[in-house]
């Protein structure tokens, strides 16, 4: 046995199922187990709650799930980084979903001019749906969480397509911002999880920390993108159905 397993198998946590993935950094028996990718986190937490106040003085009221969402991102990574086990793993990939299923319901409700009503049940029923799958298949909550978000852009590619040639269409410059941000991280995170460029006992700077702040920025541009849209109309709807 390497020392690594060494001392996680005298951890309090090893106690628990065990994760199903590890990233780079060496994982302590202190709290929390991953300082660097733990720590990290608040960015998420500070995005949200700006998200929350823009949404309140703008009156964007249909968008503050995205700050909600950034801050669960943030309290679930927190618990899985602090306390590595199964279940601490399903809370951040729950709160990923949390993320994918928004921007699928937000998705659905333009392409099809739901009302806010219908979208919610939307969200609530393939949120529920990915958790139930995750709990039942482990190892699949990545999987569920990236095929999720290319629905998500699949439609907005179509929605590009249908805009009637004669009306104005709306600014893509935060969108584009957002996929930009969101591949860079992502290109971080996957180096992190192959080990490259790693060193696990550094733990004030690790790639997948890196991760945690430039995507939790993913959430800014995201509520900056959708904040265009017209959902005085979409308040309309919802009281008078």
């Amino acid at each position: 046995m390497d020392t690594k397993l060494q001392i996680e198998s005298t951890c309090a946590w090893a106690a628990w199922p065990p994760p199903t993935i590890a990233f780079c950094e060496a994982r302590t028996c202190e709290f929390p187990a991953e300082p660097a990718n733990a720590w990290s986190n608040l960015a998420y937490v500070l995005v949200g709650v700006y998200v929350l106040y823009l949404a309140k003085r703008q009156a964007r009221w249909p968008l503050w799930p995205a700050g909600v969402t950034a801050i669960g991102i943030g309290i679930g990574s927190f618990a899985f980084h602090a306390f590595p086990t199964f279940y601490t793993e399903y809370a951040d990939l729950v709160a990923m979903f949390l993320l994918s299923t928004y921007l699928l319901a937000v998705q659905f409700y333009r392409w099809w001019r739901l009302t806010i009503r219908t979208a919610v049940m939307v969200y609530v029923a393939v949120l529920l749906v990915s958790c139930g799958a995750l709990w039942i298949h482990k190892d699949i909550g990545i999987a569920i969480f990236g095929i999720e978000l290319a629905a998500a852009t699949l439609i907005e590619a179509v929605l590009y397509r249908r805009h009637p040639r004669h009306q104005p269409r709306q600014s893509y410059r935060y969108f584009w911002i957002l996929i930009a941000v969101f591949l860079l991280s992502l290109a971080i995170w996957a180096m992190d999880l192959a080990g490259i460029a790693c060193n696990p006992d550094n733990h004030i700077f690790q790639g997948h920390a890196l991760w945690h702040i430039a995507n939790s920025t993913c959430l800014y541009w995201m509520y900056r993108y959708a904040m265009q849209f017209d959902w005085a109309k979409s308040n309309a709807r919802v009281r008078t159905t």
